[in-house]
């Protein structure tokens, strides 16, 4: 007789000292998309919170794609303790996604039996960061020199002759090291180098690292290039692999000098990241030479994907965004694909619970989407009891961290509240608080003070810049923070939501792509409202916005109306590209489709 759990995402959630129990709960139900995201969430927390009891219950996700999803450094330790077999899957999985990091632990991946062969894996995957290390006069250079040198690749042991090679600058042999070629040609040309990289099969890395790293010249230095040397592919992976670093202005440039031609009537189905591309070209208004059968067609095999939740994310956003010409078609699809089993009916069902309110004729598409249509709720406003409670008191944390940009974004933040004569600002050393109050509320902001490491008067540094997030958690008391909010680099992301607690109502995102982290978001608090950016975050919009949001959370006559307040804001940015990155709570479609797909799971579900 099949059990029924009435709430098992909160059943299933991992909870202190039962993450093995939140694991097997997850393994257990039936439906494979449901199956994936609980099992995914409570796997990622005990990997991270407790490595014994991970490995105790490795065989559950054993051969998952995102096995390693809980970090390079987290998936390092429980490798320690895993059988030889599994924590060589484990750490291979580990390195496609982080070979940079890998390559910086070089002394602990050789602390174990099968170290050297993932070692290679990394060089193989980084070829070019793996010359740069190897090219240096330190120990660690000289190991992995050696290993390059004795290896039974010869693309590695050419990596190890362009090492040594010091008749051309770094970044010329880096460019040849990540081609695998002698030849120094191909390293001439942007255009050329993109193009083989693609041709060899080079890593998602590998083609963002470049693909980021050019667009973000384009965009600083505003020249203008002429790209229509560059094939519709080429251009097009140039485009989804930058787009951490892609804005508006940049994606519409783009768009109209080469990419517009080339992609008129292409089947853009099977590309690769084809829904994101989409729902980019929607956003930034550059989509007006796409058809509607291209959009729709995106919309097939959702419940196929190796990640159909990120999938049905994409899809949301394109169905929000596509022009009332295109949604017939969509319809059409949606009803068609919702019909191909019981995972495909729960994606394709939100798809028509989120259709229905754009086409309220459509009877059909609304009987679809009927099952979930309640689920789904925008919010309009920040609740003040809940932000500021009983005693009126809305406490704040914000987190930075110790790089040049940690530094630069603190100074930033400091800078606007310091000299503020509607702010009391405290310096703790360690930490600082920022308070200011209005009749019957306050706000009080605690940040740890980031230092740059890279420093060399900041050297061996770490433990102690590390502890003062300690400490300024410590300050809060019992309190928790009501406000979240993610100051730094996008790679510093996990640290920030591993100390996010169920009690946030409220999250911002800073970072860039920090809307790529909401469904993590919401996993840790489930009822936050979140504020997140697209593309480029910068200390340039996230003072001034978060300043004002403060000062309008304190003045609000009654609840924070979202639309009015980012209305106001928007004001303060005209044509400000940065800006317009920023998405608000009763825009974030992600967060909204995401909270209507977790409270259908919590109905119940029967597990065999």
């Amino acid at each position: 007789m099949p059990i029924s759990l009435q709430s098992p995402v909160e059943y299933c959630a991992p909870a202190p000292g039962h993450a093995g129990a939140a694991i097997v709960c997850s393994a257990a139900i039936p439906d494979p998309i449901r199956r994936e995201v609980l099992l995914r969430r409570a796997w990622e927390t005990a990997v991270r919170e407790d490595p014994k009891e991970a490995a105790r219950f490795y065989a559950f996700v054993r051969g998952r794609s995102w096995v390693a999803s809980a970090g390079f450094h987290a998936s390092l330790e429980l490798a320690f303790r895993l059988n030889a077999q599994d924590g060589e899957a484990l750490l291979t999985a580990a390195i496609s996604k982080d070979p940079g990091i890998a390559l910086r632990e070089m002394r602990s991946l050789l602390a174990l039996p099968y170290g050297r062969t993932l070692l290679e894996k990394a060089c193989v995957a980084a070829p070019g960061e793996a010359m740069a290390i190897a090219s240096g006069v330190s120990p660690t250079g000289q190991v992995l020199l050696q290993l390059l040198e004795s290896s039974r690749d010869s693309n590695l042991r050419l990596v190890a002759r362009l090492a040594k090679d010091n008749s051309n600058e770094l970044p010329t042999r880096q460019r040849a090291a990540n081609l695998f070629e002698d030849g120094f040609d191909n390293a001439a040309s942007a255009q050329s180098y993109f193009s083989r990289l693609v041709e060899r099969g080079a890593s998602d890395g590998l083609l963002s690292e470049f693909a980021m790293h050019y667009l973000r010249e384009l965009r600083q230095s505003g020249a203008r290039v002429n790209l229509r040397q560059w094939s519709a592919r080429d251009l097009y992976l140039l485009m989804v692999h930058g787009r951490e670093t892609m804005d508006g202005d940049l994606f519409r440039a783009l768009t109209q000098s080469a990419l517009r031609e080339k992609l008129t009537g292409a089947s853009l189905a099977s590309w690769p990241h084809a829904r994101a591309f989409l729902s980019d070209a929607l956003l930034y208004s550059s989509a007006d030479y796409l058809n509607a059968s291209q959009f729709a067609e995106a919309l097939r095999g959702i419940h196929q994907a190796v990640n159909p939740l990120d999938e049905l994310l994409y899809a949301a956003e394109i169905i929000d965004r596509l022009p009332a010409r295109s949604l017939a078609a969509a319809a059409a699809v949606i009803q068609e694909e919702s019909t191909r089993g019981d995972s495909a009916g729960l994606l394709y069902g939100m798809l028509a619970a989120r259709l229905a309110a754009r086409l309220p004729r459509d009877t059909a598409i609304a009987r679809t989407g009927a099952a979930y249509a309640g689920f789904f709720q925008t919010p309009q406003a920040a609740s003040m009891d809940s932000l500021f409670g009983r005693e009126g008191r809305s406490i704040h944390r914000y987190y930075f961290y110790n790089d040049d940009d940690g530094v630069e974004s603190f100074a930033a933040f400091r800078g606007g509240y310091q000299r503020s004569a509607d702010w009391k600002w405290e310096d703790h050393g360690a930490w600082v608080r920022a308070t200011s109050t209005h009749p019957g509320r306050r706000i009080e902001i605690y940040a740890n003070v980031p230092a740059d490491l890279a420093l060399p008067s900041n050297r061996g540094r770490d433990a102690e810049l590390d502890a003062r997030n300690v400490e300024t958690d410590r300050a809060l008391g019992s309190s928790e923070p009501d406000v979240v909010v993610h100051r730094g680099h996008a790679f510093h992301l996990p640290k920030t939501l591993a100390r996010l607690k169920p009690s946030a109502k409220l999250v911002f995102l800073g970072s860039c792509r920090g809307m790529e982290n909401v469904e993590r978001v919401l996993a840790a608090a489930p009822r936050a409202q979140i504020i997140a950016t697209r593309g480029t975050g910068t200390h340039t919009v996230n003072d001034p916005l978060l300043k004002a949001l403060n000062q309008a959370l304190l003045r609000a006559a009654g609840d924070l109306d979202w639309t009015r307040f980012w209305a106001s804001v928007t004001e303060r940015f005209p044509g400000n590209a940065m800006f317009a990155e920023y998405t608000p709570p009763h825009r974030n479609t992600q967060a909204i489709l995401l909270k209507a797909y977790f409270e259908y799971l919590s109905r119940g579900v029967d597990l065999d």
